[in-house]
């Protein structure tokens, strides 16, 4: 299942269409990730919010324009990447805490999870070979 998820996410429509998810919520929620970060010192809960969100907006760009090449990656990069499109799924549905839940239904954030759980399972593996789908006839060995 997973392998079918990635081979979807690495068609080149869907990484258009992830790629405007990523930059509509950069431009969106993008500053209100690093206001959180900028009251850190005060409220350490949102500035951990505001950390997961900054960390998902780089891990989800960078595996939608890695494309396919993401899983030619060493192994703890794909796990980096991965942990990092994580804690902004965290982030986009924890936001309903630290948002009015008018605001937060008006926002891209439920999107932005939702897309970000794509990404994510389509970065557990790589669309594989597949089966061997040969119509040939396995030859007779020994028969003479």
């Amino acid at each position: 299942m997973f392998s079918r998820v990635a081979s979807w996410i690495d068609r080149k429509a869907v990484r258009g269409l992830l790629a405007g998810v990523v930059v509509l919520a950069t431009v969106l929620l993008g500053p209100f990730a690093l206001i959180l970060v900028a009251v850190g010192p005060r409220e350490p809960l949102l500035f951990l919010l505001g950390i997961g969100g900054v960390a998902g907006l780089i891990g989800g760009a960078t595996r939608i324009w890695l494309g396919p090449r993401f899983f030619a990656l060493a192994k703890c990069a794909r796990v980096v990447l991965a942990t990092l499109v994580a804690a902004g799924v965290v982030a986009a549905f924890l936001a309903a805490f630290a948002l009015p839940g008018n605001v937060y239904w008006a926002t891209v954030a439920p999107l932005v999870g939702v897309a970000g759980l794509l990404l994510l399972a389509g970065s557990v593996t790589g669309t594989g070979p597949g089966p061997n789908k040969s119509s040939k006839p396995t030859p007779l060995r020994g028969a003479a």
